[in-house]
């Protein structure tokens, strides 16, 4: 035999001997296969649709305050606020939230000891929204994109007085729309039209702050929705390592029942986000350091529907964050203007706060009130702790 037939007869025994054990193998474990096929039932397949989803964030706050007024005796108070949101995903458009709220509905006992007994829970928002990342529509019950310092100001008390012109629990309907490409930051512009919310979600739950009526009167407590609001939004826009964000926003609210006049709002505010460490090692060790300043200026004109009667607010906020310490700063001003006078008054806040593990942080803050011409000042302890499996949940509150 020559050398290629003896190398045809090896190739030829040794194809026969794999095709042989691929054979067996296969036969076994068709086998094999055909006994689990027999041992356990067919399912089937899960599926890869992540819809629909929920999400929830809760966040919880105690705390203990005490001030002191001219010739009365010390006021202490323990009061405990929560917010809870519940965030409904049916796919990459459609969304249903709901976010309900716990807070004191009156004002401490001057001179008193307060130890809970005050609190209300009630639905803040309760609304559906579509969009499509251009795009967006809010309908239900929401609060409204006018000025953003009544919850962006930093610290325990940094929010008592800019609160005062927040608009939320209003019912209605909101229209957003973002300009692209998103090259110099995200821009939006946004309108909305509204009403104060009259049905039963305007109640509360343990202490009950009433149903409002349309005898009532008050700005957009009106039978249909009247009022409106106009804003133009920046978010992210660079100034060189830093990020400034920025809002210019108008209202007019529709005279409620008794008004005498019709208010408007005018607002224009900016933060400013600057990271003073450029490491992104000592970041991921948690080392990273960052300055914000925060300023915005509100005018209110026939303010709480009152003719002749303006409001002014400015405030101005800054904070630095190093590590887990937080330490911050605010002031604001408020001037009430009537026909022959004028009244001024002023908060000035500090707080230090420091971030524990598991989204726990305490924070220690003072503040020097002048209302009317009467001084108090404040000193409090609060303890706040968040909870969430949401990751598009946003809880506008106190920022500690």
């Amino acid at each position: 035999m020559t050398n290629l037939s003896f190398k045809a007869g090896a190739a030829l025994v040794c194809g026969l001997a794999v095709a042989i054990s691929a054979g067996v193998f296969t036969t076994a474990n068709a086998q094999e296969a055909s006994a689990s096929a027999q041992a356990a039932p067919w399912q089937p397949p899960k599926s890869t649709n992540p819809w629909p989803k929920i999400g929830t964030e809760a966040q919880f706050q105690a705390e203990y305050d005490q001030f002191s007024l001219p010739a009365t005796p010390t006021t202490r108070q323990f009061v405990l606020a929560a917010q809870h949101q519940t965030l409904l995903e049916l796919d990459n458009h459609w969304w249903f939230s709901n976010l309900l709220t716990l807070q004191p509905l009156a004002d401490p006992r001057i001179g008193k000891t307060t130890v809970l007994g005050r609190e209300g829970l009630f639905a803040e928002e309760l609304y559906g929204q579509w969009n499509n990342q251009i795009f967006k529509v809010k309908f239900g019950k929401f609060g409204q994109n006018f000025a953003r310092a009544w919850y962006l100001t930093p610290g325990v008390y940094g929010q008592d007085f800019n609160s005062d012109y927040a608009l939320s629990e209003d019912i209605g309907v909101e229209a957003s729309y973002v300009f692209v490409p998103e090259t110099f930051g995200r821009h939006q512009i946004s309108v909305s039209d509204f009403m104060t919310d009259r049905t039963v979600f305007s109640r509360s739950l343990f202490n009950d702050r009433g149903q409002v009526h349309l005898s009532d009167g008050g700005p957009a407590n009106t039978d249909a929705p009247k009022s409106w609001v106009f804003s133009y939004d920046a978010a992210n826009v660079p100034i060189g390592l830093a990020a400034l964000d920025y809002q210019l926003s108008y209202a007019t609210l529709a005279r409620g029942m008794g008004d005498t006049g019709q208010e408007r709002r005018m607002a224009a505010g900016f933060n400013i986000n600057a990271p003073l460490n450029r490491s992104t090692e000592e970041t991921l060790r948690g080392h990273f350091t960052e300055l914000r300043f925060i300023a915005e200026a509100v005018r209110l004109l026939d303010a709480d529907g009152v003719a002749g009667q303006r409001r002014d607010y400015l405030t101005e906020a800054f904070e630095y964050v190093t590590g887990t310490w937080v330490i911050d700063a605010s002031e604001t001003d408020r001037w009430t203007h009537n026909p022959g006078s004028t009244v001024h008054d002023s908060l000035s806040a500090v707080s230090l706060g420091k971030n524990l593990p598991s989204d726990t942080t305490v924070a220690l803050g003072v503040a020097h009130h002048d209302e009317g011409g009467v001084e108090s000042w404040w000193a409090g302890l609060q303890l706040s702790q968040t909870l969430t499996t949401c990751n598009r949940c946003l809880i506008r509150s106190k920022h500690y």
